[in-house]
C-alpha cells in the first residue's frame, strides 16, 4: 500500500544570534492511500511546517519523511504524487498569469502534451470544483475571482496532476462559513475518489465533518491520536480536552475546565504542562505514547 510516512520527525529553525526554534518535535504518524487524517491543534503548534515537510518544501533536521519507502528527496516525481493546498487563497495563485495557465501549464508538462489538449484538461478540473462553465474562469486573473474562487481554483491546480495525496493547510480560515462549507464538501468528494488526504486545521468540527482519524499537536508533539469519533467523544489528553470545549458545535460534547495562561519554563517532555490544570511533577520527566484503546494514543502522565 502506498504510505507517506513520517518516522521520528523533527524541525528547527535557526534565528537572528545563534537562537533556534523548534516547529516539530519528534512527529510519527502514516498517511495511507485513500485515508483522511485531520492534523489539529492552536496556532503555532507546527501544522503548517508539517504540511510544508510532507511536500519538501522543508527538509526535515532529523528524522525522515518517505512515500513508499523512499525518502522524500529520492522521489522526483513528488509534485506529481504529493499536492498542497495553500492557506491563502489570495496569494497561491500568480496573479500575472490567468487561472487558465496557471493550470493547464503543470499538466503540459507533466504529460508532454500539445496546449490544447492540456487546456481541455484544466477545464475539466475547474468544472470539477464548481468552477462552471469553466470557459470565462480560464481567461480571469486572480483579482477578479472572489476568495471562495480562488480557493477553488487553487483545489484545481492540485488535482489536475492526479496526485494520490493532498495536503490542505487550513484551506477554510480565510474564508467565511458559508463558502468555507463548500470547499470542505468538495474535499469529501474528492475523498470519494481514493485521494489520500492529510487535512490540517484548528477546527474540530471540521475535522470530523471530512476526516477519519485525528492526530492532535501541541507545540510540534503529537499529544493524542485516534479515530476522529473516539478523539471528540472521549478526549483523553488535558490539551484534546480543552480543544473540545472550546468548539461552538452543538454535535461535540463538552469537557469542563479551561486553558490556563501560558508560561516560559521548560518542563520536560509533556509540552502543555505549563497550560494544564492537572499537571504534576512526573509530567516533568519523559513521557511516551501509549495505546489506551484500539487505536486510540496519548502521551499523557494520567493514564500510565
Amino acid at each position: 500500500m502506498l504510505e507517506l510516512v513520517f518516522d521520528q520527525v523533527t524541525k528547527t529553525f535557526r534565528g537572528p544570534n545563534g537562537t533556534t526554534a523548534t516547529a516539530v518535535d519528534g512527529v510519527s504518524f502514516h498517511l495511507a492511500e485513500g485515508e483522511s487524517v485531520a492534523l489539529v491543534g492552536e496556532s503555532g503548534s507546527g501544522k503548517s511546517t508539517v504540511a510544508r515537510l510532507a511536500t519538501r518544501l522543508e527538509r526535515p533536521t532529523a528524522g525522515t519523511v518517505s512515500l513508499e519507502g523512499m525518502p522524500l528527496q529520492a522521489v522526483a516525481d513528488l509534485p506529481y504524487r504529493v499536492q498542497m493546498i495553500f492557506q491563502d487563497p489570495f496569494s497561491s495563485l500568480n496573479s500575472v498569469h490567468t487561472v487558465g495557465y496557471s493550470i493547464q501549464r503543470p499538466i503540459a508538462v507533466k504529460e508532454r502534451i500539445s496546449s490544447p489538449k492540456a487546456r481541455l484538461k484544466a477545464c475539466q478540473a475547474l468544472q470539477r470544483v464548481g468552477l462552471t462553465p469553466p470557459e470565462p474562469f480560464m481567461e480571469k486573473r486572480v483579482v477578479q475571482l472572489s476568495g471562495g474562487q480562488r480557493q477553488r481554483a487553487n483545489i484545481a491546480r492540485a488535482i489536475a496532476l492526479s496526485p494520490r495525496f493532498m495536503i490542505a493547510d487550513e484551506p477554510t480560515s480565510m474564508l467565511d462559513v458559508s463558502v468555507g462549507l463548500g470547499i470542505l464538501n468538495l474535499l469529501v468528494d474528492l475523498r470519494a475518489e481514493e485521494m489520500a488526504l492529510l487535512f490540517i486545521t484548528h477546527n474540530l468540527a471540521a475535522a470530523r465533518y471530512v476526516a477519519d482519524r485525528v492526530i492532535v499537536l501541541y507545540r510540534g508533539t503529537i499529544v493524542e491520536s485516534g479515530a476522529i469519533d473516539d478523539v471528540i467523544q472521549r478526549p483523553l489528553h488535558p490539551y484534546t480536552q480543552d480543544l473540545v470545549a472550546a468548539t461552538p458545535d452543538p454535535a461535540l460534547p463538552f469537557v469542563g475546565g479551561r486553558l490556563g495562561d501560558p508560561e516560559t519554563v521548560e518542563v520536560g517532555w509533556c509540552p502543555f504542562a505549563p497550560r494544564c490544570t492537572r499537571r504534576t511533577a512526573r509530567c516533568e520527566t519523559p513521557i511516551l505514547r501509549r495505546v489506551v484503546e484500539s487505536g486510540h494514543s496519548v502521551r499523557c502522565t494520567l493514564y500510565e
